[in-house]
C-alpha cells in the first residue's frame, strides 16, 4: 500500500518472538560465546523485523502504521536493554521475586518474560519508577472497573471529535497549499494531534485494565494511570519526564 509492500498479517507478532525466545531459554547454562551470540543473533533479527515492517511496508490505515512503527522503535530499544545492557534475567525481578529469573523454571521463565513485556514501565517491578510514575489506585474492584470504563467511554468519544478535526484540516491535505495561505484557526486544529494521542491511550489503557480486573487477570494498584494530569506539564522536564513518556522510562534511563 502506498508505494510499499501490504503488510503481512503475522510480521508485526514475529518481532516478538527472538525476544521471547532468548529470554525464556536458559542461556545462562551455555557457553559465554554461545550466550552472547544467541542474544546478539535476537536483537539483531528483532531490529531487522522491525525495520522491514516499518520502512518497506504499510497498510491502509496510517494510524496504525504510525502507531505500530511507534511501537516497534520503543520495543527495539527494550530487546537491546534486555538482552545485552542490563541482561534482565540475571538483573530485573518483580516485586517479592526472590531469585533471578535463570533460577526458574522454564514455564515460570516465560511467564516472567510476558510479564516483562506487558509492563515497559515497571509496575510491579523492583525497578519500577515510582517518583516518575502517578499514584496507584486505591478503589475496591466494582470501583476502579467503573470508573476506568466511564473515563474510557468519555476518551473514546474525545478521541474521535479530535480525530474528525484532524482529518478535515485542509492544513495537512496531500495537495495542500502553503501554511501561511490558511487562517489562523486551521493551524490551531494541528494541536488536536496532542489530543488525539493522550485520549486516545487514556482509552486503551482504561478499557483494558477494566477487562483485566474484571476478569481477576490483575489487580486495581496494578493499573496506574498511563499520564499524570496536564497540568503538571509545566516545564518541558515534566511534560517529557513526568506526563508524557514515563511509559518508556527504563530503556531510556538505560541508554541514557
Amino acid at each position: 500500500m502506498r508505494g510499499k509492500a501490504d503488510s503481512p498479517a503475522g510480521l508485526f507478532l514475529a518481532a516478538h518472538v527472538p525476544l521471547i525466545l532468548a529470554l525464556v531459554l536458559p542461556l545462562h547454562r551455555y557457553h559465554p560465546f554461545v550466550s552472547l551470540v544467541i542474544r546478539l543473533a535476537s536483537v539483531f533479527v528483532t531490529i531487522s523485523i522491525s525495520t522491514y515492517f516499518c520502512f518497506f511496508t504499510a497498510s491502509n490505515d496510517r494510524g496504525a502504521d504510525y502507531s505500530q512503527t511507534f511501537y516497534l522503535y520503543t520495543f527495539s530499544l527494550c530487546a537491546t536493554d534486555y538482552l545485552l545492557i542490563s541482561n534482565a534475567a540475571r538483573t530485573l525481578r518483580k516485586t517479592g521475586q526472590h531469585v533471578p529469573a535463570t533460577q526458574l523454571h522454564w514455564t515460570d521463565r516465560a511467564r516472567w518474560a510476558l510479564s516483562l513485556l506487558g509492563s515497559p514501565r515497571g509496575v510491579g517491578w523492583v525497578h519500577e519508577p515510582t517518583k516518575s510514575l502517578p499514584p496507584k489506585p486505591q478503589d475496591p474492584r466494582f470501583t476502579f472497573v467503573f470508573r476506568q470504563l466511564r473515563w474510557g467511554v468519555l476518551n473514546a468519544f474525545l478521541y474521535d471529535m479530535s480525530l474528525y478535526l484532524c482529518l478535515t484540516n485542509p492544513c495537512i491535505a496531500s495537495n495542500a497549499r502553503q501554511w501561511n495561505d490558511f487562517a489562523l484557526w486551521w493551524r490551531v486544529t494541528s494541536l488536536g494531534h496532542l489530543v488525539n494521542i493522550y485520549t486516545g491511550t487514556h482509552c486503551l489503557h482504561q478499557i483494558y485494565g477494566a477487562v483485566s480486573v474484571t476478569l481477576g487477570f490483575s489487580e486495581p494498584s496494578d493499573w496506574r494511570p498511563i499520564f499524570h494530569t496536564p497540568l503538571e506539564a509545566y516545564t518541558l522536564r515534566k511534560f517529557w519526564g513526568y506526563v508524557l513518556m514515563n511509559s518508556n522510562h527504563a530503556p531510556i534511563l538505560t541508554f541514557s
